[in-house]
């Protein structure tokens, strides 16, 4: 049986390799015995073994220092880390220490600004009461001195009056005694009131039983007193270099033998208005409503009417008729003799202007009262109500300056500032109105009730303002939304009886273009040259001009069509709307835009055209005279102001 030894290698720790002999039989299975070198095999592998374990035991002491070696660097650079963390709390906390100081030292600087502010809130609210008395002066001032001024001018007027007084009296004088054959100079009695008249003016007009005064002079106690409302404006129109208008002139005629008498003036003022009350004037006017005259009835009840061809005294009794018409002045029980005065005193209240004259104030009334008859209007309203919207009617321009609403605010005209620029013409308007009615010798409803006495009053006045063109649109937004709701008006409430007031008298206001057209194109005209002579006056002043007032931009065609479409076509809409009868006006409105346009047409053609020939009558070749923009002015509009023949 032999036996064979059988290496086996062994890896070490240190890698290097040792041989085990084992004794094998042939199966290979270790056999029962060891050889000598085994032994010291075996120990030389425990020494082995040993040294594996210390070389571990270095090995891991090696990687142990190594690994403390690393936490130490990572811990000294965790300190260093902390230390520069703690250096920035300190650096922290000492800025929030400052910031907490910077915070106290804020505190106590807002706690005095809070109170320098109160005691700043305190002065101001004294210095806010000091500021407000002294306004309340300044204007209690401005009204002293306003009031002085006026009591100046007014002692002005009164010296100027009495001068021009005795004048006249010296030369009435005189021209009686031509007329009476007797040669007698002035005296003082003449000029007192109180005195006794001379024998020439003593004899009273006698009447026959049918009351019919007889020729012969006339008393100077005749109860057909007229009232002169001088221009009360001077010291506007000075203030803003506005041309003083021309006093009125009268038709020079010769006064009558019967007529002869001395004439007797007494100056009332009222620091607003300046009025000369005369006893009795040697002029067509002293007794108009019992002159022959030219207009007649029919006139009356025509758009036809063409106040340009008759007097002052045609017109004044055509209102007189108008209130006839309706049988007013019986019914309401009114004093004819007092109307009479009260007419002429409107009428001596116009101005000459081109346009705001008392030939437009005739014609606006003449076409209120063909609204009352023929537009179906009368039968709707009370005496009362129709009364009132012919009186509206006749004072609805009094005293205008041919100066509109925008100009007196711009130049802060003492209107302006006496209404507080709130409709300045038409409340002065209405303020002439209601002084004229009251005075004493004009009052024709003296006698009646108080408290009809004051609706007249109230009735006139809001009819009165609201001709302001400036409030158009907000009238009729009102008359719309109202229709909205229903499709009529209850005239038995105040609101919608005044809406109708108000419709009716705007209507009439601007009313020119349902006339003939030779007559609407004549006041069209007319309202040209006032516009321009305002636009002329605004340029002198540096004031802004507006188109319509501009003589290089307005084109006189244009400028009616427009106002056709923009605000003659809507407000007779709603006037047919409310009374169907109106409709005769509304296409007599429509036959104006049409002849218009023709004007309109031959100007855009080379045409020239003749305001004089109705434009339905022109021919190809028939076409005359100047422009339309430079007809504003014509040959009969240049001559005479308020188209008095």
């Amino acid at each position: 049986m032999s036996a064979t030894m059988t290496s086996v290698g062994v890896r070490t720790g240190t890698g290097v390799s040792y041989q085990q002999g084992y004794a094998t039989n042939g199966s290979g299975k270790r056999g029962g015995t060891v050889t000598a070198s085994g032994t010291s095999y075996t120990s030389a592998q425990k020494t082995l073994q040993a040294l594996e374990r210390v070389a571990s035991c270095i090995q891991t002491l090696s990687s142990g220092r190594a690994d403390a070696g690393d936490k130490r660097k990572a811990t000294v650079d965790a300190m260093q880390s902390i230390e520069a963390s703690m250096k920035d709390v300190r650096s922290s906390v000492e800025r929030e220490a400052q910031l907490m100081r910077t915070m106290q030292l804020l505190d106590s600087q807002m706690g005095e600004v809070v109170k320098e502010r109160n005691e700043l809130k305190s002065q101001v609210r004294h210095l806010k009461t000091l500021i407000k008395r002294a306004e309340e002066q300044v204007v209690d001032t401005k009204s002293k001195m306003v009031r002085i001024q006026g009591q100046s001018t007014t002692t002005a007027l009164q010296v100027e009056a009495l001068r021009a007084q005795m004048s006249t009296v010296a030369q009435q004088n005189k021209r009686l005694a031509v007329i009476m054959g007797v040669t007698q100079p002035a005296n003082n009695s003449q000029l007192n009131p109180n005195s006794q008249p001379t024998p020439a003016v003593q004899q009273d007009s006698a009447a026959d039983s049918s009351g019919v005064p007889k020729k012969g002079p006339m008393s100077p106690t005749d109860s057909s007193a007229r009232i002169l409302i001088e221009d009360h404006s001077n010291h506007t129109q000075d203030q803003h270099n506005v041309a003083e208008p021309q006093p009125s002139q009268e038709i020079e005629q010769p006064v009558p033998q019967e007529k002869a008498l001395v004439w007797k003036r007494k100056l009332h003022t009222d620091g607003m208005i300046h009025k000369f009350i005369i006893g009795k004037l040697p002029d067509p006017m002293a007794d108009v409503f019992l002159q022959q005259h030219q207009l007649t009835h029919n006139e009356l009840l025509n758009l036809e009417c063409d106040m340009f061809n008759h007097t002052p005294g045609d017109l004044l009794w055509g209102v007189e008729k108008m209130f006839e018409y309706f049988n007013l002045i019986e019914k309401l029980d009114v004093n004819v003799e007092r109307l009479r005065n009260f007419l002429r005193s409107c009428h001596d209240s116009y101005r000459e202007n081109p346009f705001h004259n008392f030939k437009h104030s005739f014609s606006v009334t003449q076409m209120l009262f063909l609204f009352l008859h023929k537009g179906g209007v009368a039968g709707t309203l009370e005496d009362i109500d129709i009364f009132c919207l012919i009186l509206a009617a006749v004072c609805h321009d009094l005293d205008h300056p041919g100066l509109n609403n925008a100009f007196q605010i711009n130049v802060e005209s003492p209107l302006a500032k006496l209404y507080n620029d709130e409709s300045p013409l038409e409340s002065y308007h209405a303020s002439c109105a209601i002084h004229i009615l009251t005075m004493p010798e004009n009052n024709f409803m003296s006698h009646w009730d108080p408290a009809l006495q004051r609706k007249v009053r109230q009735v006139v006045t809001k009819t009165i303002l609201a001709t302001d063109m400036g409030k158009h649109f907000a009238i009729i937004e009102r008359l719309s939304a109202r229709l909205t709701q229903e499709d009529y008006l209850n005239l038995d409430t105040k609101e919608d009886l005044q809406l109708l007031f108000n419709l009716l008298i705007k209507c009439a206001d601007v009313s020119n273009e349902v006339r003939p057209f030779l007559i609407s194109s004549r006041w069209a005209k007319r309202l040209v040259n006032e516009f321009l002579a305002q636009g002329d006056l605004e340029k002198e002043l540096k004031l802004e001009v507006s188109s319509l007032f501009d003589k290089e931009n307005l084109v006189l065609h244009k400028m009616q069509m427009s106002f056709i479409d923009s605000i003659l076509k809507p407000m007779y809409n709603i006037a047919v709307a409310l009374m169907p009868d109106m409709k005769f006006f509304e296409d007599k409105l429509a036959d104006n835009r049409n002849r218009w346009q023709m004007v309109a047409d031959a100007t855009e053609n080379g045409q020239k055209i003749d305001f004089d020939e109705d434009p339905s009558e022109w021919g190809v070749d028939g076409l005359l005279a100047a422009s339309p923009a430079a007809s504003s002015a014509t040959h009969d509009d240049r001559s005479t102001a308020d188209g008095t023949h």
